[in-house]
């Protein structure tokens, strides 16, 4: 995907683009499959093997078959995760026309969190990320690489926890009311002088 996207904010930089792992598109292989083999069955029926519409049968079971693994690929394809140095965009594609867009900005995480669920998910590398924030946790089922993503949601966080916070004073002179941070305690100052 290129830098741009719909809804880029001025001064947004794309960080990276990530996808669920190409197994959530499963489904469509099971349909193929399934539909290949009920498209073959006649063929084995001795009733139906001289029948002319044995090779039609087959033939529309076949595309049926590839249409809905097709569906699943572009469903798969356009449902996608993108971090910037601002936000994480999470773009849902639920069939042709619907799709949901939601917007978690990085300064509002919290913590992260990822886990490999069995054997499989550590050999094809896809497992589950969580995403606690302050205005709600996001989990996120069969994403691809889940330690990759989660480095770099880590050092996004970081670079707007830096561009957030003050510097800290370096010399007791160069503290001043403003810069002090509280510390639960309540300082009176002298008003004598």
């Amino acid at each position: 995907m290129k830098d741009d996207f719909s809804g880029r904010r001025k001064g947004e930089e794309v960080l990276g683009v990530f996808r669920r792992h190409v197994l959530v598109a499963r489904k469509g292989y099971y349909v193929l499959i399934a539909m290949l083999a009920i498209g073959m069955l006649p063929i084995f029926i001795p009733l139906f093997q001289a029948a002319k519409w044995t090779g039609w049968f087959c033939l529309i079971c076949a595309m049926i078959g590839i249409l809905y693994l097709a569906y699943q690929y572009i469903l798969w394809y356009y449902s996608m995760f993108i971090l910037t140095n601002q936000r994480l965009r999470v773009i849902s594609q639920k069939g042709f026309f619907k799709r949901t867009v939601s917007d978690l900005e990085l300064a509002t995480i919290a913590s992260i969190s990822f886990d490999t669920p069995n054997i499989f998910g550590a050999i094809f590398k896809y497992g589950t990320l969580l995403i606690q924030s302050s205005v709600g946790d996001m989990t996120i089922l069969n994403l691809a690489n889940p330690e990759k993503v989660y480095n770099e949601i880590q050092n996004a966080t970081q670079e707007v926890e830096k561009k957030v916070a003050p510097a800290p004073a370096t010399k007791k002179s160069e503290a001043s009311p403003e810069t002090l941070e509280p510390r639960g305690e309540i300082i009176f100052e002298d008003e004598e002088k």
